[in-house]
Parts: structure tokens; C-alpha cells; sequence
């Protein structure tokens, strides 16, 4: 599932915040760092994102495609709760409309400031992008809501489950330093690509270079069980608090009631790096 996930800033001031972020980046020599991993087919390399270097249109392309042709349950039970009746062919271009806006410039520069989120690039198809993941400073709560997009009322009960996991998350991320902390957060794969072992390279730069800069924990929410098996499994990550879509409620109304797969959890998952 897409994690509409936004942190409060520990550091308020603008000044302060670019000069961190700015330090962070240039000790990353260079901030666009291409990586070919022997795991990844030919012609397909990794690269830190960088909004001076990088396209943010393909980014937001790449999301978008990812989430609303990927069809993910959660996000079409939110479809169907705004959309009710309406055949697919008319809730498509409302949902990327929606997704446009979530993505906005704004958003994605902020999402990419601390120097640490991967873009996937296929230079066979003029160099497109085909994967991606955003790794942002954790401050101790989520969801800014003085970013317009999250204001949209399409996200509001998304929104709302995953703050409500934050919350049951908080006592167990409350006993560490919250500087110390990654959150990876909107891990997009384009569909055709879901099997070149993309993510799997993405997740072992990330957690590399996470260490080598002094954080000790990584921290993610996951709902996919495919995802979950492999941050499990094969990284360690382990579960700190977990909810069911299926019975969340708000005033006694389920939510998620037209989920086409009842059994699925959101996992907020941690790892000490």
C-alpha cells in the first residue's frame, strides 16, 4: 500500500533544516550516485534522487503508475467508499487525479531533502524510470497537515488508519532517539518490472548507506504480504504494532468494508541497522 506518510519536523526553522539537509547531501560525494548491482539486469542502475538532477514529472509518473494500475486493494476500497457505483473506466482518471495532487513538487522535494531516496532507471527505454523509494528523517510523529495534498478528503480515513497505527507504534519508537531514526516510506515498483529484483537492490543500498551515515534504526509501515516476507525475512525486520483493515472503524462504520481481500494487515516494522 501506498504509506501516506508525512513527519512533523523536529526542526522548525527553514534555515536550520537546509543547512542540515544541505550537509547531509553533499557528504554523500556526489548526491547522484549511480550503483550497478550484479542482481539487476543490464542497463538498469541505481541513483540517489536529486531534484536538481533528476525529473520529478517521471518520478510522480512512476507513483502514480505503480499504485493506480498495480489496482492495490486498500487504495481502491477507498476508491470505491468516494466512487460508489461508478464503473472502473470513470474511477481511474479520478484516482490519478487525486494521486497528481498528493504528489505534488512540494511533497516530493521535501520527501527527497535528506539525500537518501533511490530511483530505479532503465537506460534501454530512454531512461525511464522504474522504481523507486523515499527515506526520510523520522521526528517523531507522522502526517503534516500543513501540506495541501494531504487536506484531500479522498485520503482522510487512509490517513487516519495509518495515524492510528503511528500511534500504537509510538511507545516502542519512544524509548530511541528519534535523529537516529529512518522512515522508508512510498516504495513504488512499475508493474512490469515487480520481478527484476529492483526493490531487493534499492533495499540493500538504502540500508547501507543509512549505517554509514549514523542512523540506527530503520523503520517502515508495509501492507503488501509479499513485502512483508521480504523485509522479514530477508533484512529482519520485525513487526512493533499491526492493524487489520478489515475491522478498523470509525463511529462504528468498517471503513475498508469493500476489500476485495479481507485478510490484510498494515505492519509498522522496525530494524536495528
Amino acid at each position: 500500500m501506498l504509506n501516506f506518510v508525512k513527519h512533523l519536523r523536529l526542526f522548525s526553522k527553514p534555515k536550520f533544516r537546509l543547512s542540515i539537509c544541505n550537509r547531509l547531501q553533499s557528504s554523500l560525494a556526489p548526491s547522484t550516485v549511480s550503483k550497478k548491482s550484479k542482481e539487476l539486469p543490464d542497463g538498469i542502475v541505481l541513483e540517489f534522487l536529486n531534484p536538481s538532477t533528476h525529473d520529478l514529472e517521471k518520478v510522480r509518473k512512476l507513483l502514480i503508475d505503480a499504485f493506480v494500475l498495480n489496482q492495490e486493494p486498500v487504495m481502491h476500497a477507498l476508491c470505491e467508499r468516494a466512487y460508489s457505483g461508478e464503473p472502473m473506466e470513470k474511477k481511474l482518471p479520478k484516482i490519478e487525479r487525486h494521486f497528481e495532487k498528493f504528489f505534488s513538487d512540494e511533497f516530493l522535494n521535501e520527501k527527497i531533502e535528506l539525500g537518501m531516496s533511490v530511483v530505479a532507471i532503465d537506460k534501454n527505454v530512454s531512461d525511464r524510470y522504474i522504481g523507486c523509494t523515499f527515506v526520510e528523517r523520522y521526528c517523531g510523529e507522522i502526517y503534516n497537515t500543513e501540506v495541501p495534498s494531504l487536506r484531500d478528503p479522498f485520503w482522510e480515513h487512509g490517513l487516519r488508519f495509518m495515524s492510528d497505527l503511528q500511534r500504537r507504534a509510538c511507545p516502542f519508537l519512544s524509548q530511541y532517539d528519534p535523529e537516529k531514526i529512518t522512515f522508508m516510506s512510498h516504495s513504488a515498483t512499475c508493474p512490469e518490472y515487480v520481478n527484476s529484483g529492483i526493490q531487493l537492490a534499492i533495499m540493500d543500498l538504502l540500508l547501507s548507506r543509512v549505517a554509514e551515515h549514523g542512523f540506527e534504526i530503520g523503520y517502515c509501515v508495509v501492507t503488501a504480504k509479499s513485502i512483508v516476507k521480504v523485509v522479514e525475512n530477508h533484512y529482519g525486520f520485525f513487526p512493533i504494532a499491526e492493524m487489520m483493515y478489515a475491522d478498523y472503524e470509525i463511529n462504528g462504520e468498517k471503513i475498508f468494508a469493500h476489500l476485495a481481500e479481507k485478510h490484510i494487515a498494515a505492519k509498522a516494522m522496525i530494524k536495528f541497522l
